[in-house]
């Protein structure tokens, strides 16, 4: 089952939260609408012979999920905007600057 937000979603929110609501390269739309973008997940799967469909009202998802009796891809567009609570946590590094460095490189001991 492939949870498709147009985003990556934990890495935008990561950066989001680091740099005071900026994010580069992590949401999937194009400009002027906004309109969103993604690899046609069914249709690679469907491509590589595995039986897949595209849900995308959450109403027909059981209807998707059980028409087949042999594994299948699931690609199910859901709401980027809507962050679940923490299940765990990330023990990342602290970032030594808070602005992005570019030229030399500055490495943590």
């Amino acid at each position: 089952m492939v949870w498709n937000n147009f985003t990556w979603g934990a890495i935008r929110d990561i950066q989001l939260g680091m740099f005071g609501g900026r994010e580069l390269g992590t949401s999937f739309t194009r400009k002027p609408n906004n309109e969103s973008y993604n690899p046609d997940f069914a249709a690679l799967a469907r491509a590589h012979g595995v039986d897949a469909a595209t849900v995308t009202d959450s109403r027909n998802f059981k209807e998707a999920a059980v028409r087949s009796n042999r594994s299948s891809l699931l690609d199910v567009h859901v709401d980027a905007e809507v962050r679940p609570s923490a299940t765990g946590t990330w023990q990342l590094l602290p970032t030594p600057y808070r602005e992005p460095t570019f030229g030399d490189l500055y490495l943590l001991d």
